[in-house]
């Protein structure tokens, strides 16, 4: 038998090699210039050979609205420029004016913003469709002074297409420390229908004609009356949320949050009241009632916008310095006893 001669074999391996190599230079040259897709590609060295070319994962992006805003530059801005106390900068509104805010805000709970922003420009106020950039780009109407501040009157904030009949105030701006932020945030986790902030420092004027819940010759009494009487026959759902701030100064060992309310022996009302006192306990929080005599001076019985809320729920919360700096507990229980 003949035998192949050694040197056979090294000269073999170096074609094979340069095959190999030229093989796998092209199949790379195709990958790179796209000429391979996923389907399957031959070769006659190497067999079939299953290619994949991965998906480019595209994020989607919503687009923010250009009129996007936090409003908690809204509250910030107010509070920076409203009249401070003693200043002598709150202007009476008179009744023709109570009246024209009346007309704005009906006219901004049906929707008709043409007609309520022609006649809140007579008073250097505007009405903004903004879109809160801290509440999920939720669209509301803003009414607000433009500055410079001449009058003192409050901002307010409509929520669009809102689920519940809530209203959260806050009348004792600066005053009441952090008040309008902790409204913010219930306004946005309650989904509320509204936002109401006073405009000045309650003890603006010194006749006290700046404190709005103490007199009924203010924009806010009027825009809070609107909206409690436009909701018709009031019921458990229909929630006015109105939020004050307590010194622990000569308030030693009182709970964190005190509430006041505005019934009597209804069993329903008395419900939504346990309710929010359950659910503040199981957020770590100290909660008390008014009832008898305990706590006074915080439960608000002189406040006019109780006053104003016959058949309807109107609750005063005081509410301590600590829980008002960082209120997310607070939030939390409200938004848990509240919501459906």
């Amino acid at each position: 038998m003949r035998h192949r001669s050694f040197k056979y074999f090294p000269a073999r391996i170096k074609q094979d090699s340069r095959l190999i190599f030229l093989l796998l230079f092209t199949l790379g040259i195709m990958m790179v210039t796209g000429c391979i897709s996923s389907t399957t590609a031959s070769s006659p060295a190497l067999g079939p050979t299953r290619l994949i070319t991965a998906t480019p994962i595209i994020p989607t992006i919503t687009p923010t609205p250009n009129n996007s805003y936090d409003f908690t530059e809204l509250i910030r801005t107010l509070e920076d420029t409203m009249p401070g106390p003693f200043s002598a900068g709150f202007i009476v509104p008179q009744e023709s004016d109570r009246s024209a805010f009346h007309i704005i805000t009906l006219s901004m709970i049906d929707d008709k913003s043409e007609i309520a922003s022609k006649l809140a420009s007579k008073y250097d106020y505007k009405i903004s469709s903004l879109f809160d950039q801290g509440d999920s780009l939720a669209e509301s109407y803003v009414l607000m002074e433009q500055s410079p501040i001449k009058r003192g009157w409050g901002l307010y904030i409509f929520r669009k297409s809102a689920k519940r009949d809530i209203v959260i105030e806050a009348p004792h701006p600066v005053a009441d420390a952090y008040t309008p932020t902790v409204g913010l945030d219930l306004y946005r986790a309650l989904d509320a229908k509204a936002l109401l902030v006073a405009g000045a420092h309650r003890d603006a004027n010194a006749d006290g004609s700046a404190d709005p819940t103490h007199t009924v010759n203010t924009i806010f009494q009027t825009i809070h009356t609107s909206l409690f009487k436009s909701t018709g026959q009031p019921d458990v759902k229909t929630v006015f949320i109105q939020i004050h701030g307590y010194s622990t100064e000569g308030h030693e060992n009182y709970p964190q949050v005190v509430i006041g309310y505005n019934w009597k022996n209804d069993p329903k009302k008395d419900l939504l009241l346990g309710k929010i006192v359950n659910a503040l306990q199981q957020a770590g929080l100290s909660a008390g009632v008014c009832e008898g005599n305990k706590f006074q001076g915080l439960c608000g019985t002189l406040n006019v916008q109780r006053q104003e809320m016959d058949g309807g729920i109107f609750i005063h919360l005081e509410i301590s310095k600590a829980i008002r700096e960082v209120d997310r507990e607070l939030v939390t229980a409200l938004q848990q006893a509240l919501n459906p």
